[in-house]
């Protein structure tokens, strides 16, 4: 396959003659060189973009016979883009099959298969934590007093909760 990205002024292809077949049900880890067309290939893959010439076929059937629903719902992606929506750590893997998201169980198991369990386990609310949260918390005229009720509740709402790259990786697979 050939891929031009489309309104590209680019004269080069981001991608010339790819061939690659892939069996059924293995892992594939695609790596390269910045601008090598690592990206476009898995968004080709993912029916993000159709090639510009050329076909893809999943099973001998050309790909865009598949409703994208089936598709993406078949194949998982992860890339160093990784996305955690402000919602719990739970809701956030439930995303990854929304019909089941509330089931508890299911949620914890994909966590541990996807490798976040552990660190998830660390974090003071568990799956119930929020990251990235877009509230600022303010006060005005408090007691300095670092014992006042107050001052203890403001100190809660303005402790930001973070992870490593690599543990948000795990939390998206």
């Amino acid at each position: 396959m050939t891929f031009a990205y489309p309104g590209s002024k680019e004269s080069v292809n981001a991608l010339n003659d790819v061939s690659i077949s892939i069996p059924a049900g293995q892992l594939v880890v695609v790596v390269g060189a910045n601008g090598s067309g690592k990206s476009t290939i898995v968004k080709i893959l993912s029916r993000l973009y159709d090639p510009s010439s050329g076909e893809i076929h999943v099973d001998g059937q050309p790909i865009q016979q598949y409703h994208l629903s089936d598709l993406r719902q078949a194949t998982a992606t992860l890339t160093q883009d990784h996305l955690i929506y402000p919602l719990s750590l739970s809701e956030n893997i439930g995303l990854g099959h929304p019909d089941l998201a509330s089931d508890v169980d299911l949620v914890v198991r994909a966590s541990k298969l996807g490798g976040a369990y552990d660190c998830i386990s660390k974090l003071a609310d568990g799956f119930g934590t929020k990251l990235d949260t877009p509230s600022e918390a303010y006060g005005i005229n408090l007691s300095s007093d670092s014992a006042d009720p107050l001052q203890k509740e403001l100190e809660k709402l303005q402790k930001v909760v973070d992870i490593s790259g690599g543990e948000r990786q795990r939390i998206v697979a």
